[in-house]
């Protein structure tokens, strides 16, 4: 296996049996006790020094699955997304994203340590957040107080706005995808499995994942040529699940015509939460859930227009549990 990082160099990996397992410091036993009595994995570099201690899953997406683990170097817990490689060549897919993702700096995004690979897999290490995905939290509480969506996608208009300005696009905006600290005190955008660079404004015909997932824009779902306005979709569809507890559009689509259908019909009117909302909002959610990127606003304008809105108790509608 190989460790990339900006201040290393590459270096041989492998991983190791439970009979050759390394013993870590005291410190480091007693505070992951937890990871190593749940089967984690050692891994070691070409010295046989340990590196890693994967352990507990934490999520899993289409393109793989992430686990807390323990780095034996700084001796702190860090978060690895292991994405199975698909050939005997180095995944281009996941250094892809993990070259992206490092070359960030922002409090709104997650951030990249360095990238592994073994002969079965490549392993994106990542700074650990103490915290929930918003989807967790919206199932538990079925919708925010108007002050809470608002602040939440203030943020990730910022953690968004830094994307484009350095002409990149996330695509996959949606509630799975944001992670929030106990007491709203961090937002950040993680995964950029589907993140493309933007060239000419505009990125060409991508291939599909093959999974309809309706928290997409009609041009990622379509593999159509699209530009940053997929992000503001994405955008919309937090702020709605944020204030109402649903999703906008149907997730039980299963055809691109019946996706193309539910786009065009436009989100879900027919909920009280809906209804509860303001003018303004219902508006600003339409246009940018939009099914024709021509007709969304900018990531400027939605920025001024969130800012515009208000907040006070009499508008909290999204606080009764489902």
């Amino acid at each position: 296996m190989q460790v990339s990082s900006a201040q290393s160099s590459t270096v041989g990996i492998s991983e190791m049996s439970d009979v050759d397992r390394p013993k870590p410091q005291p410190m480091a036993m007693s505070r992951y006790l937890r990871l190593h009595s749940g089967g984690g994995r050692w891994l070691v570099d070409s010295a046989g020094r340990a590196q890693l201690l994967l352990g507990a899953g934490i999520d899993r997406g289409a393109f793989g699955c992430v686990m807390e683990a323990w780095d034996c170097d700084t001796r702190k817990k860090v978060a690895v997304k292991e994405i199975a490689r698909r050939s005997t060549s180095t995944d281009p897919s996941a250094l892809r994203e993990y070259r992206l993702g490092s070359s960030l700096n922002h409090p709104g995004i997650v951030h990249f340590l360095y990238c592994c690979t073994t002969n079965r897999s490549v392993l994106l290490v990542m700074e650990l957040l103490e915290g929930h995905s918003l989807c967790e939290i919206l199932q538990v509480c079925g919708g925010l107080a108007v002050r809470d969506s608002l602040d939440i996608t203030q943020q990730l208009i910022a953690a968004i706005s830094y994307l484009h300005e350095r002409h990149l696009v996330h695509r996959d905006v949606k509630t799975r995808n944001v992670m929030v600290g106990t007491n709203l005190n961090f937002v950040k955008l993680i995964d950029f499995g589907m993140a493309e660079r933007v060239v000419d404004g505009r990125i060409e015909t991508v291939p599909g994942t093959g999974i309809i997932n309706m928290c997409h824009a009609p041009e990622i779902i379509l593999a159509s040529r699209h530009s940053y306005s997929v992000d503001v979709f994405g955008l919309g569809t937090v702020f709605y699940s944020c204030l109402t507890g649903y999703s906008p559009f149907a997730m039980g689509c299963t055809t691109y015509a019946q996706a193309r259908t539910a786009y065009a019909a436009g989100p879900d009117e027919t909920h009280q939460q809906w209804k509860s909302l303001t003018q303004s909002m219902q508006h600003l959610l339409r246009s940018c859930l939009h099914s024709r990127p021509e007709f969304r606003p900018s990531l400027e304008t939605l920025k001024q227009s969130i800012s515009r809105l208000p907040a006070s108790s009499s508008d909290d509608v999204g606080t009764t549990k489902r």
